[in-house]
């Protein structure tokens, strides 16, 4: 087993432990939560991914709203430092220079 699968097995294992959190205070009608994890491996003749995940979304509407805020804080993350020629960029050129 590789590295990546143990984590992914280790991961599924909190996962299960988390989802059980849910049972043990009975709010799985009060809680909606996302927690996942993804590998993708582009080396192969055929890409491979593999995803562990659990998720409770008594309201598919705030779920929506827990993944949308979710990829923002992800974007924000990962997006150039501010003050940045890659930052100014960003903001303001349009992915251009001109």
């Amino acid at each position: 087993m590789t590295n990546i699968d143990l984590f992914l097995q280790e991961f599924t294992d909190k996962a299960k432990e988390i989802q059980g959190l849910l049972d043990k205070y009975g709010l799985e009608e009060e809680i909606t939560m996302a927690i996942g994890a993804s590998h993708t491996d582009w080396d192969l003749e055929e890409p491979k991914v593999q995803i562990a995940f659990t998720s409770n979304a008594p309201n598919l509407d705030d779920f929506d709203e827990l993944l949308a805020f979710i990829q923002q804080a992800t974007e924000d993350h990962n997006a150039p430092e501010e003050g940045t020629i890659d930052w100014w960029i960003d903001k303001f050129g349009n992915d251009t220079l001109n």
